[in-house]
């Protein structure tokens, strides 16, 4: 077998898919890995709508009945997915799911994947398990799936492949693993501009919107970038990555003290070079630990302040802390090691 031909069915959750974290953390790092073969990709979500829409249409020219227009939404999304499928031929299909009610039903994936052969990789970005539709998702696309990407939390894989608790009736479980995301290094990348003494990334909410103010009472210049909360500024995938990389300190929190999570924010800041101090969490530390970082970990506001006021004053020991902290994290995860873990997993990798 040569490189696997690869479709990619992306979700569209609030911008255009190519702005969409999948894009940014799934896409871009295994097209830009050389692994794979010939590229496609389809904006699911978009689609649904599409669909859904359709049969609003038609259901208001009485044409079908209210209760249906979903069953039949589906049902030419099934349509359309196995045209696709059956033009391109792919050895393999990488699935980024969304909401429950926006999502390709795990059982269109699964006979999708029985008709064409193809091996389904499926990345699930978050969690809630106290939220029984994320739950009932989760449990039926582990099932269709060939190989499970937990990408924040390893804790919560080891229970779904343990069977603990809500996921004593999951099945297929084996096929689960803690892999956390990597960051594009063609896009997360050092800048020899700095602008930023301290940025604080993300939407403003929950602790990190707490962090934000504690920082400006004690004196620091904080620039607040991104996020999705109706007083944030969305930034584009490049804005973002250019804010990271021209601070001389990112401060990255936990969003929601309930669930804990490794961020995608943890790689991408490592990526672009700057310094990087870290909200104390389990995740985060099984991560950080192997590559010789959990210094930069805080636990509290003090201890935040203390280290960004001692960093600060550091320049070059700071300078030199932050490229080798970039080196060690490109050297242990970057797109090509990450995409030949999944080949290799799902048997589609040749050296």
């Amino acid at each position: 077998m040569g490189k696997p031909r690869t479709l990619f069915l992306l979700h569209e959750q609030r911008q255009w898919y190519w702005e969409e974290p999948a894009y940014l953390e799934v896409y871009l790092p295994m097209v830009g890995s050389a692994c794979l073969g010939e590229v496609r990709s389809h904006p699911y979500q978009r689609e649904l709508r599409w669909h859904l829409q359709v049969g609003r249409e038609r259901a208001k020219n009485q044409l079908i009945a209210r209760d249906e227009i979903g069953i039949v939404a589906r049902s030419d999304l099934a349509q359309a997915l196995d045209a696709i499928t059956l033009e391109f031929q792919p050895d393999l299909v990488v699935y980024t799911h969304t909401w429950p009610h926006e999502a390709v039903p795990a059982e269109i994936l699964a006979r999708l994947k029985q008709r064409h052969g193809f091996k389904l990789f499926s990345v699930i970005f978050d969690y809630d398990e106290d939220n029984a539709p994320s739950m009932n998702f989760d449990r039926e696309l582990i099932s269709a799936s060939d190989l499970v990407s937990i990408a924040d939390s390893s804790w919560r894989a080891t229970r779904i492949r343990n069977r603990e608790g809500p996921y004593a009736d999951f099945t297929n479980v084996d096929v689960v693993r803690f892999m956390p995301l990597v960051a594009d290094p063609a896009i997360f990348k050092p800048s020899p501009v700095k602008t930023s003494d301290v940025t604080l990334a993300g939407s403003s909410e929950g602790y990190r919107l707490s962090v934000y103010t504690e920082l400006l009472a004690a004196g620091f210049a904080v620039n607040r970038v991104g996020g999705l909360m109706p007083n944030d500024s969305y930034l584009s995938h490049h804005d973002y990555a250019r804010a990271l990389a021209e601070s001389r300190i990112v401060v990255n929190t936990q969003t929601n003290g309930e669930r804990v999570q490794l961020k995608g924010r943890t790689s991408q800041v490592l990526s672009c070079g700057s310094l990087l101090l870290e909200q104390w969490n389990r995740e985060t530390e099984r991560f950080l630990e192997p590559l010789g970082l959990k210094s930069i970990m805080w636990k509290s506001i003090d201890e935040l302040t203390d280290m960004i006021r001692y960093w600060l004053d550091r320049l070059e020991e700071r300078e030199l802390f932050a490229a080798s902290a970039r080196e060690r994290y490109i050297a242990a995860h970057n797109p090509r090691s990450w995409t030949e873990t999944i080949l290799e997993e799902l048997a589609l990798f040749r050296s």
